[in-house]
C-alpha cells in the first residue's frame, strides 16, 4: 500500500500485558485515562474497533467535543447488535464484514443508513486503510481489541503507540496482542518518546513511535 493514514494504537493494559479476562471485560483504568482516550479521538479522522470490544464496552466511540469522525467496526461475522449504542448512534459508521456475516443483517444495516464494506474470508486491514485514505482520512485511532491490534501490528501498519499501564495483573486472559508467536526480528520496532506518571498517581503512560 503506497498511501495510508497515520495510525495510532491506544490501549490500557495491566502490568502483565492483559486487556481483559473472564472477570474483567470493561475499562479498568482511571478517569484521567478515559479523558486521554476522548482527546485522542478528537485528534483523528476515524477510529477503528473490533466487534468483541464493542460487545464488551458498548458506546458511541465518539469525541466528547462533538467532532464528527468515522467509526469503523471490524466485525467479520457481524455479531454486534444493530440496536447497540455503537450502531444506533447517528455518528457516521462503516462496518467491515466477511462472507460469514448474515446477508439479511447487512441489508438491514444498509437500509438504516449504515455503510457496510464486504470482504471474503477475513477483513484485510491493509485494504481497509487504503480505502480510508482514498476518502481523505489522514489519521486513524485503533482501539482494539487484541486480535485487531495484532492484525495492524503484524502488517507493520502502526505509526504510534500510546499505552497506559495499570498497577495490577490479570493472569490468564486477553493479551494486548492476540495472535501467533513472533520472533524478535519479525516484530515492528518502536522507540519510547514520552512517558509520565498519570495524574491519579498509580498508572504509567508511555508513548512510542516507529524507529
Amino acid at each position: 500500500m503506497n498511501v495510508k493514514p497515520y495510525v495510532i494504537a491506544i490501549a490500557s493494559i495491566t502490568m502483565d500485558g492483559k486487556i481483559a479476562n473472564p472477570y474483567v471485560r470493561s475499562r479498568f483504568t482511571c478517569r484521567y485515562d478515559l479523558e486521554r482516550l476522548f482527546k485522542a479521538r478528537d485528534e483523528v479522522d476515524a477510529t477503528i474497533v473490533g466487534a468483541q470490544t464493542v460487545i464488551d464496552v458498548d458506546g458511541t466511540y465518539t469525541p466528547k467535543t462533538g467532532k464528527q469522525i468515522l467509526r469503523v467496526l471490524i466485525d467479520g461475522a457481524f455479531r454486534v447488535p444493530l440496536e447497540s449504542k455503537f450502531l444506533s448512534s447517528p455518528a457516521p459508521v462503516l462496518i467491515a464484514v466477511t462472507e460469514r456475516a448474515p446477508r439479511a443483517k447487512i441489508e438491514l444495516a444498509r437500509k438504516a443508513g449504515m455503510e457496510v464494506m464486504e470482504f471474503d474470508k477475513q477483513v484485510d486491514v491493509e485494504v481497509l486503510l487504503g480505502k480510508l485514505a482514498e476518502r481523505g482520512i489522514k489519521k486513524v485511532l485503533v482501539e482494539g481489541g487484541g486480535v485487531v491490534y495484532w492484525q495492524f501490528f503484524t502488517k507493520n501498519l502502526i505509526d504510534e503507540v500510546r499505552l497506559t499501564i495499570a498497577p495490577f495483573m490479570l493472569g490468564k486472559g486477553t493479551s494486548f496482542l492476540e495472535g501467533d508467536s513472533l520472533k524478535i526480528e519479525q516484530s515492528p520496532r518502536f522507540k519510547p518518546v514520552k512517558w509520565y506518571l498519570c495524574e491519579c498517581g498509580k498508572e504509567v503512560v508511555i508513548h512510542y513511535t516507529r524507529e
